[in-house]
């Protein structure tokens, strides 16, 4: 085994004066399991006392995830927080998610427990009427830091067209790009510390899209790009998919490499609890972590103000935590829907089922549901993929430079080169599936690719290599829902993603994969291929065999959202007003991608970032 601990510049000081229920005692090193790639990490987790049941807090933050704990952070500068998370620290669950290329192993839809990671909440989909009734494993992160902790850790914002439509179905001016665009580059420590060979080069950013000072997250080009990107480069400006500067001005229209959510200097990733939490603690604010606690059930006062939340723990203890201001929901596009429902938010003739009494009927709670879903294309390739690493000598190699100098392949997500358009050749698509997509913001694209090197139902387990490209919908025009089977937060929620519920998704999945076959055929792309697509291979030509093809190996890009959408109170399906306050109800909001609007293009992770920030400061300044 070889030792490393972790040198995250927060890390020494992390947890210091932090009050954390059933956290690792000071100074407990932590052996991860990860195969070949052994880690001590050292996890100073002060247990200072022991955060006081039945206590009251300014504020309550419920969930630790992405936006729980960039909320909770910016609101204990001025408040005294509590965060309830029913997960602990993933650095102490055998989590290997904290080296980059590992990200995989975190996320899945097979229904094989086997293959599900150990911080996982383990929820199923009920069956897909769509897919012939199948039901799937859909990734949720039961961890501080939630799926910051899991992804893949690509950061890029929406289109400045999304967020203008936000300001406009809100009527709220601060969602207009030029007012909302501040808030992601309050979150973000950006470094441009890494050299890269020429043909990968880091991209221009566009003016302002990072400042020189920001907030504690860590976003960043790792030294190591996946080689096959530069080819994919030069293929698609041979079909009239140009460069991009970069994904962080509001446009997507283009192709370019991407940045990750992680820190330059250790190779490891940057979730919400290694930078926001971290930061905050050092800081020496007040912020108290319940972490092992579950919230049960949010209480109202007969005047309808959200004043308590009842929770338990692991151990059998049930008590109180009280909130003299406001409580936060922040427990992911499946839990924050359910949480509200168990406690009288809701549907009525849902919350009726269930005998629970109806604080605030509200139709939209749970409804809308808003996912990507993407399916991969593969090709043997000559040069290095993460495939490689399935050879033990090869990953011993690797795991020995990147305890030295962590920029080889194990820094990077292996996922970096990315693209979006509109789909060029619109003659592929009915009349229905055109009007359809022409409600979505004219700077809206509605697909992205994604090449890479990515687990595939059709990629050879063995260490030859393989490129996987990628595309996806992300104008997706199919909705779902979440319900309940209980009253209880112990019983998993009901999850209907209702993937390729329309004619338009299918249209367009197959329009895509015809797409990227013209990519694949250009001369620049020529020489780095070894021989004929692999997946799903030239003899599936037929527009019924490659929806077949799509529907029996896509995956969800697992972006939940839009479940408790916010929108204007004279829309019978919102749930939260502009500012993320509940309707019906006093003393409560939802800050999480539950509380979209609509789902941005791309991945969201930059936009929860951004909402949080943006809900902290109007908290802070009263509204």
């Amino acid at each position: 085994m070889v030792s490393r601990t972790i040198c995250n510049a927060l890390l020494a000081t992390t947890f210091v004066g932090l009050k954390a229920v059933s956290a690792v005692p000071l100074g407990v090193d932590v052996d991860l399991d990860l195969g070949l790639l052994d880690i001590d990490i050292a996890i100073n987790v002060a247990t200072i006392g022991t955060p006081d049941k039945e206590a009251e807090y300014d504020y309550v933050v419920v969930g630790g995830g992405t936006g729980g704990l960039a909320v909770a952070a910016r609101l204990s500068e001025k408040f005294n927080v509590a965060v309830i998370e029913a997960g602990s620290y993933y650095e102490t669950v055998n989590n290997q998610s904290t080296v980059p290329e590992y990200f995989e192993k975190f996320i899945s839809m097979k229904l094989d427990k086997s293959t599900w990671a150990p911080t996982d909440w383990g929820f199923t989909t009920t069956n897909q009427t769509a897919l012939g009734g199948q039901e799937y494993h859909y990734s949720r992160a039961k961890t501080l830091g939630g799926c910051s902790a899991y992804n893949a850790m690509l950061y890029q914002r929406g289109t400045a067209g999304t967020y203008d439509e936000w300001a406009d179905m809100l009527d709220d001016e601060d969602y207009k790009w030029d007012k909302f665009e501040p808030y992601f580059a309050k979150s973000v420590n950006y470094s441009v510390s890494a050299e890269r060979f020429a043909n990968s080069s880091i991209p221009a950013q566009e003016e302002g899209a990072f400042t020189a000072t920001g907030g504690p997250l860590h976003v960043a080009y790792p030294e190591y790009a996946t080689p096959f990107g530069s080819w994919t480069k030069l293929a698609m400006a041979e079909v009239g998919l140009e460069e991009q500067p970069g994904f962080g001005g509001g446009v997507l229209n283009g192709s370019q490499f991407c940045p990750q959510t992680a820190n330059p200097y250790t190779g490891e990733r940057d979730s919400s609890q290694t930078s926001f939490l971290n930061a905050a603690v050092a800081a020496g604010q007040s912020i108290t972590v319940y972490n092992g606690t579950m919230a049960q059930k949010i209480n109202f006062n007969s005047g309808k103000k959200a004043v308590s939340v009842t929770v338990s723990t692991s151990g059998g203890a049930s008590y109180k935590i009280s909130a003299k201001h406001e409580i936060v929901v922040s427990a992911g596009a499946f839990q924050s829907p359910q949480l509200l429902m168990v406690s009288g938010v809701g549907p009525a003739a849902t919350l009726k089922e269930f005998d629970i009494p109806v604080i605030s009927d509200l139709a939209g709670v749970g409804q809308n549901m808003w996912d990507h879903i993407f399916y991969g294309m593969v090709w043997p390739v000559a040069m290095e993929t993460r495939q490689r690493l399935l050879e033990p000598a090869y990953l011993e190699e690797k795991v020995a430079e990147y305890h030295v100098s962590p920029t080889n392949i194990l820094s990077s997500n292996v996922f970096d080169f990315l693209a979006w358009e509109k789909l060029q050749n619109r003659t592929q698509l009915s009349a229905s599936s055109l009007a359809e997509l022409a409600k979505f913001p004219a700077d809206w694209p509605e697909l992205e690719y994604i090449s890479g090197s990515l687990d595939n139902s059709a990629l050879p387990s063995t260490y030859r290599d393989y490129t996987t490209m990628i595309p996806a919908l992300v104008a997706p025009t199919s909705r779902g829902n979440i319900s309940i089977s209980s009253a209880s937060m112990d019983d998993q929620p009901l999850i209907n993603p209702n993937w390729f519920g329309t004619q338009t998704d299918r249209e367009l999945a197959v329009a895509s994969l015809k797409r990227v076959r013209e990519f694949m055929a250009t001369d620049a792309v020529q020489g780095a291929l070894l021989g004929e697509e692999i997946a799903p291979g030239v003899a599936v030509q037929s527009d019924e065999d490659i929806l077949a093809y799509i529907e029996g190996s896509f995956s969800t890009v697992f972006h939940a959202a839009c479940t408790c959408a916010m929108g204007l109170k004279t829309d019978p399906m919102a749930v939260l007003d502009s500012k993320a306050r509940v309707y019906g109800v006093t003393g409560l909001r939802v800050v999480d991608s539950s509380a979209f609007p609509t789902l941005p293009p791309g991945h969201p992770m930059s936009t929860i970032y951004a909402l949080a920030e943006k809900i902290a400061d109007d908290i802070k300044n009263g509204c």
